[in-house]
């Protein structure tokens, strides 16, 4: 039996309540998970305060015992060479002397012409030899004080590594990260440092290391020079 229109429309109606009511009944909500705690802020790492120390590295040059052993060495070959500089010297002025007699018995009008002409050659002769010695004498001492100036430049070089080897061990004992040479200048020759605290200068320190070493003669005399 067809269903009637009248019954369809209710039928309808009735779906449609249904569906409405279903739609308005209240949805589960899904459960919040809990949030995860940040983490945690690490504090910055403070930097290590930086140990600096200064060194007057003239002045330990200067006291270091090799280098005033090497000062008298030095001294005495300078000595040597002016004695043989002198002993040549010697040779000429005695030349230049026996000249002067010549000259004066040129100057004698009665002299007689074999005789003159026999100064005359004798003159020659030993003007010549004073010319040469000279000449020899300048030269000798050109090259001697030349190779002194070498040997001691190469010295000094070896002396100043050796401060510089010895105040970085130093240093690393004392855990000091830089060390400045306060003796250090400018093109203008003025300090690279204006002020340093004495507290943190090493240079007695250093020198007093360096010569702990010393022959006792040598040590003697450095506290003689420093007084």
């Amino acid at each position: 039996m067809p269903l009637s229109k009248d019954l369809l429309q209710r039928l309808s109606a009735s779906v449609l309540i249904a569906l409405a009511i279903s739609n308005c009944r209240e949805k589960p909500q899904p459960i919040a998970q809990p949030r995860e705690a940040p983490p945690p802020v690490e504090a910055p790492t403070p930097t290590p305060r930086l140990k600096i120390a200064t060194v007057d590295v003239q002045q330990v040059f200067k006291d270091y015992h090799r280098t005033a052993a090497y000062q008298k060495e030095q001294h005495a070959q300078v000595a040597l060479i002016q004695s043989k500089a002198n002993e040549r010297l010697e040779v000429i002025r005695q030349l230049e002397a026996d000249i002067r007699t010549l000259d004066k018995q040129l100057a004698d009008p009665a002299i007689a012409p074999a005789k003159k002409q026999v100064l005359v050659e004798e003159r020659r002769s030993k003007f010549q030899d004073g010319v040469a010695l000279e000449r020899e004498r300048t030269e000798f001492m050109q090259s001697k004080h030349k190779a002194l100036q070498e040997n001691s430049a190469e010295r000094a070089r070896a002396f100043l590594d050796e401060i510089q080897v010895h105040i970085a061990e130093k240093a690393k004992e004392g855990g000091i990260d830089y060390v400045f040479d306060k003796s250090a200048s400018g093109f203008i020759q003025t300090p690279f440092f204006i002020h340093t605290p004495e507290a943190d200068d090493m240079t007695a320190e250093v020198i007093a290391s360096l010569n702990r070493d010393a022959p006792r003669q040598e040590e003697a005399g450095l506290h003689k020079d420093t007084r």
